[in-house]
């Protein structure tokens, strides 16, 4: 199975390794680990995808290698024979076992069996274009049953003799009478999967709010918990609009920055402390992690904002503990561009008004229904 926007026709697949200069978008991993020779203990390891965005690690059964864009035969975990297509094998694939492993201790990959013959690829493409019109079908069928739930997906396998049913349902469902009318409707083996909404927004795709592809259907393979929080602690604002993905709940990159927000947010003191100053006391308004400032106010100073920067703060907190009181608030902050101005003297040219021109004429407004005058004839016209 060779790539069809490549001009060199390879039948085992692309020797590239994912590096191709052609403009190929069948395989949008790049391996970056390419030039490195795998480790002979993992020379047979790969990473296959299957429908839906769907990975798993596989070994070869018989050692062989494989390379990418191979459409290769694999056992599925649950039973049964599936096609699917190398993304990519060697060093990268290793790292990738690697890491299962630290995750889950007794994880195992499933077996690469073989190669897939012309034939093989054919019918799967056949199952492929006929998954659309039983997915429609099933759905019929359980509406027809008053059954609460909603088909997602429906996927062969190779052989046709098994059929995953992939649906979403708020409640338990019960399955009795279903299951034998799509054995009778569909003549295959089913098996119904439950998967939550955001299994299903990985399932569809789709582009985000950030303008690129859904990370749950490009490279997404675990689901985290997020929680209120996250936004929190990243100063956002709590707006369920915003902060919701297409799975209606709330958005999985908000847990990308949230260890650098929590590691930042440690080097702040509690929001609760107040400074206190000859001229009175202050109390927390709003701070920026990152550019790590603070804004208090003071309690009798009505509703003017001093921004000061951490160290400072820390510093009034280290003078108060020993019984000391700085003068005021304003002695820490820094002086802003308009402040400098007007501290040297200077004028700035937004604050001077411009001065009303001489030469220029007012402006009449001009009636149009007014009457022109009359024009006088002169003495060689009247005869």
């Amino acid at each position: 199975m060779s790539c069809t926007n490549c001009s060199t026709n390879n039948k085992d697949g692309c020797s590239s390794q994912g590096s191709c200069t052609q403009s190929c978008k069948s395989n949008p991993v790049v391996d970056w680990l390419s030039h490195i020779t795998a480790h002979t203990a993992h020379q047979d390891y790969a990473v296959i995808e299957f429908k839906n965005n769907r990975k798993e690690i596989a070994k070869s059964v018989h050692g062989k290698q494989f390379n990418t864009g191979n459409a290769v035969i694999c056992e599925e975990r649950s039973g049964g024979f599936h096609l699917g297509k190398v993304r990519y094998s060697g060093e990268l694939a290793r790292i990738s076992l690697r890491q299962e492993q630290r995750k889950h201790s007794k994880f195992k990959p499933i077996n690469i069996l073989r190669h897939a013959t012309q034939e093989e690829i054919d019918k799967w493409q056949e199952y492929i274009q006929k998954e659309p019109s039983t997915r429609v079908q099933a759905q019929k069928i359980a509406d027809a049953l008053k059954l609460e739930m909603k088909i997602t997906d429906v996927e062969f396998q190779l052989d046709g003799s098994k059929l995953i049913v992939y649906y979403t349902a708020n409640d338990r469902v019960d399955f009795r009478t279903l299951i034998k009318e799509y054995a009778q409707a569909f003549g295959a083996k089913i098996s119904m999967k439950q998967i939550g909404s955001r299994q299903e927004t990985s399932m569809l795709g789709g582009i985000g709010s950030c303008g690129r592809e859904l990370c749950c259907s490009s490279w997404m393979k675990d689901f985290r918990s997020v929680s209120t929080s996250a936004a929190r602690y990243q100063q956002l604002s709590l707006n369920p609009q915003k902060l919701a993905g297409q799975c209606g709940k709330l958005k999985c990159c908000l847990n990308f920055e949230l260890d650098s927000y929590t590691e930042a947010l440690g080097e702040f003191p509690t929001r609760d402390i107040k400074l206190n100053t000859k001229k009175g006391q202050a109390v927390f308004q709003k701070l920026n992690v990152f550019s790590r400032e603070m804004w208090y106010a003071y309690t009798d100073g009505g509703f003017e904002w001093h921004k000061i920067s951490l160290d400072d703060v820390l510093d009034i907190i280290r003078l108060n503990k020993k019984g000391k009181t700085p003068e005021s608030l304003e002695f820490y902050c820094e002086p802003t561009e308009d402040k400098l101005f007007m501290a040297s003297g200077f004028e700035t040219d937004l604050d001077k008004k411009p001065a009303p021109s001489k030469n220029k004429k007012p402006n009449k407004r001009r009636n149009n229904n007014r009457k022109k005058p009359q024009r006088k004839p002169k003495s060689n016209d009247t005869k």
